[in-house]
Parts: structure tokens; sequence; C-alpha cells
């Protein structure tokens, strides 16, 4: 095939309409964490329904990423480049028309397996299509676009919420995503690469388990499905072992540095995940700030990140991989000590933005560290390692909403129990808050008298401080089992 440059105004449409693709993708990914808070009282949801309107989505980015690739190059990775694309439109538009939570799950699944198609093969696109001398200015470009959408994704959508409701940031995609279909119908040039099987068992062995693990979690289900999940967990794992083209290549986990570096990404990951989620739901729902304020407020995380990962590569090639590794996950351990200390009033240069800084510095000094370690494999071995870390820090975040979820609900559960004792006020008030615990803040005390109604918000919000608290020290904790690993990590001389 002919290789493309910059000079002609195609092969600039090329770029722009893959970039604007896979940036869709990533808009989704963090923008409808802004809106969690208006969904909620929407649907009156549930803190489990909650955890379902993130991890359908991020279920569907972990299982189909990983069977992505061999699709693209079974069928050309224009196609399902396409396929993913009109996917994604359809449950965008889905998940705008939403007349309640469960409809919304369903097309959040719909979603994330047209993300999982889209995302990868813009870039494998990209880097099959350009000449070399430019193929790095244009991943390059596709980079940062794309990280662009991560910092200000929750700031568009915190607008789009205050304005016209969190169903447009759904609705808006629709007329993005046909504009970005056209183009690259018109434009985009197919590219194959080796064919090769693809592993459905091994897909469906690890979306069973992800979902039953997730499923046994969220919904505090009989112990006998998290124990099928974990069965099938197990047998996804032989499975792999004995599959000529395996859906992951677990023979690169018998580098220790490798094993570590995903590890790492599990501590890590699924800190980052619960962060975003819960921490939005104390500005807006505790400390009534707007959407679009709560997105602004929130951003020097995602610029942080964004901006020393850039730099902070050349660290890694002087000083090693280790050291940023371990000083990334200690200052990311300090930030959420430091977000943990919340006082009566509220101050966000005090009590959010310097805990948020330190976590951005911890994980915008680590990343690259991190990518080299988890990549330190044969060349023929990089695009396997690249899916399975990708993959993994998606189950992170999966299961760092699930699992860290969990904990805070039991804990607000708890302490809510207790403080509405303390009250000591009549039976009926007491089952009408009690039986909605698991709403978390969205709690519909009713029509009580003013002092009443004020005295148990108050309890409600003392109940949700604590176990927020308890979360952020929990994350704290696993930052500090990351940096662990990471110094067991062997430094090549």
């Amino acid at each position: 095939m002919q290789f493309l440059d910059f000079k002609s105004t195609s092969s600039k449409l090329i770029l722009f309409s893959l970039i604007l693709a896979s940036a869709l993708g990533f808009f989704e990914t963090t923008a409808v964490n802004i809106a969690i808070p208006a969904i909620q009282t929407r649907f009156g949801a549930t803190v489990h329904n909650i955890q379902w309107v993130i991890n359908s989505y991020q279920l569907m980015l972990a299982v189909f990423m990983l069977i992505s690739g061999s699709l693209g190059d079974i069928f050309g990775r224009k196609k399902v480049l396409i396929f993913g694309l009109v996917i994604f439109t359809i449950g965008s538009g889905f998940c705008g028309l939403a007349q309640s939570v469960w409809w919304l799950i369903a097309a959040r699944v719909i979603q994330g397996i047209g993300a999982a198609c889209m995302i990868p093969q813009s870039l494998a696109i990209i880097n099959g299509s350009y000449v070399k001398h430019i193929r790095g200015h244009a991943v390059g470009l596709w980079s940062g676009i794309s990280g662009a959408m991560l910092i200000f994704g929750p700031f568009l959508s915190g607008i789009i919420v205050d304005t016209v409701g969190w169903q447009y940031i759904f609705l808006s995609m629709v007329p993005i995503g046909i504009v970005s279909l056209w183009l690259i119908l018109k434009y985009v040039p197919d590219t194959r690469h080796e064919k090769r099987p693809v592993d459905w068992a091994g897909a469906l062995l690890i979306g069973a388990s992800l979902f039953l693990i997730s499923y046994a979690l969220i919904e505090e289900a009989d112990t006998i499905i998290a124990i099928l999940g974990f069965a099938l967990l197990a047998i996804f794992v032989w499975w792999e072992t004995q599959v000529k083209h395996p859906l992951v290549t677990l023979s690169i986990f018998k580098n220790r540095n490798i094993a570590i570096a995903n590890l790492y990404t599990l501590f890590l990951y699924s800190i980052i995940a619960t962060l975003s989620v819960f921490t939005v739901m104390y500005l807006q729902q505790l400390r009534h700030v707007s959407a679009s304020l709560t997105g602004l407020m929130v951003m020097p995380l995602s610029i942080t990140i964004t901006v020393l990962s850039l730099f902070s590569g050349s660290l890694a090639d002087r000083l090693g991989v280790r050291k940023p590794l371990v000083v990334g996950a200690l200052l990311v351990a300090v930030g959420l000590f430091l977000l943990g200390r919340i006082y009566n009033d509220f101050n966000y240069w005090r009590d959010i933005f310097p805990g948020l800084m330190l976590v951005g510095v911890g994980f915008g000094l680590f990343i690259p560290a991190l990518t080299v370690t988890a990549l330190d494999v044969d060349d023929k071995h990089s695009g396997a390692a690249s899916g399975i870390n990708y993959a993994i820090s998606r189950i992170a975040g999966l299961f760092g909403v699930v699992i860290l979820g969990a904990v805070m609900l039991s804990t607000f559960n708890f302490s809510l129990q207790r403080e509405m004792m303390e009250l000591n006020i009549g039976g009926s008030v007491n089952r009408q808050v009690l039986s909605q615990k698991d709403k978390l803040l969205d709690i519909d005390i009713g029509n009580l008298p003013t002092i009443l109604e004020i005295a148990v918000q108050k309890k409600i919000n003392a109940s949700f401080i604590k176990a927020y608290k308890y979360q952020l020290w929990i994350c704290a904790i696993l930052a500090l089992a990351g940096a662990g690993s990471a110094w067991f990590i062997t430094e090549k001389k």
C-alpha cells in the first residue's frame, strides 16, 4: 500500500477522522462520572445501579479490547472500526433516550463494545498508514487529543449537565459519530495484518468470569455465584495455556518484572476509578457544587497526569524504572491521606486541590516507567503485552468501583444505623431512612419538620463522610502496596 504524509488534504482528514472516532470513546470513559448524581436523582437509582452504569462500559472495554486486534486482522481494520463506530453511536443514542436505569445500563454495554472496537483500530490504522518519519507525529497527535478528552471530558460534561441535561452527554455523541463515520467511509484506507484466529472461547470465559464476580460483589449475591466466577477465571487461565492462539499470552508473565508491573497496574488503577466516582458525589451531593464546577475542580488531576507524563519518561531512562514507580505510588498515598482530611466547612484549595495534585503528580511520575516495564518483551509479544496491560487497567477500574464501592456502602450503612439511633426518633422515620441506605446521599427523607429534617440530613452527611474517608484510606493502602510491589522489580544494568 502507499503510505500517507501530511501534504494532502485527504491525509489530514484521515488523521482527523481517526482521532475523532477514538476521542468519542475516551470522552465517554470519564465524562459520565460527572453526571452520576443527576442520573441517580432522575431514576432514584441505588449505588448498585450506579456501579453497573459505570462498570458495564468498563467490562465491555476490558473483554472486547482483547479480541479487537484479532478481529481487525481478520476482517480488516477499517471494517471493524466502522462497526465499532456504528455500535457506539447507536448505544449513545439509546443512553440519551433511557427511560430507566437498566435501560441506561444496557445501552452502556453497547457503547462499551463499540468503543473497544474503535480505539485500538484507529491507532492501528494510523500506525499502518503513515510514512515512518511522520508516524510518530501522527501517533502523538492521536495520543494528545485523546488525552485531552480525558482531561476536559469531566468539565465539558459538567457544562452539559448544568445547561441542557445529562442525557445530552450521550445524545451529543450521535451527530459527531455520524460525521466521523462519513469521513472514515470516504477517506480512510483499509489496512490488514497477518490473520490469526479469534479465541472466542477465551473471550467468553473471561467475560463470564468478570461479570459473575462483579454481580456477586455489587448485588451481594449468593457466594456460589462468586465461586463460579473465580472457577471460570481458573478455567480461562488453563485454557489460555492450551490453545494455539490465546487471547492472553500468559507466557509473558514468566518475566517477573512484567508480572509485577501488571500487579502494580491493578493496585493503582483501581484507585483512580473509585476516586473519580465518589469524589464527584462528595462535591455535588454533600458540598452542593454544580456539575460544571465539579468538572473544573477535578480537572487538575487529569492535567497533572497528562502533562507530567510527557516529561517524566526521561527519568525512567536516567534513574531506572523502580524509583519512579515507588516514589510515584508513595506520592499517590500521601495525596489520598490529604484528601481524607475532611473539615466541617468546605474549602477547595485546602481540602481537595493539594490531595488531587499529589495524586496527579504520582500518576504522572510512574506512568511512563510502568509502560516501559509492562511492555519489556520481545517485539513479537509487544502487541499482546500492550493489550494485556490495557485490559488489566480496565479490570482494575471495574473492580475498584465494585469492591471499594461495596466497602463504602457497608461502612455507610453501619454508620447510618448508629447515627440514627442517636437521634432517638420515631420508628417510621428510622425505617424510611434506613430502607434507602443504598442510595447514600440521595436518600429521600420526605416531609419532616424543619428541625428534624436538618438533624436527619446531618446524620446522613456524617455517615457519608466517614465512609468516604475510610475508602480514601483503603486506597492509600493500595498505593502503598503498589510501592511495595515495585520495590521487587529487577533493574537492567
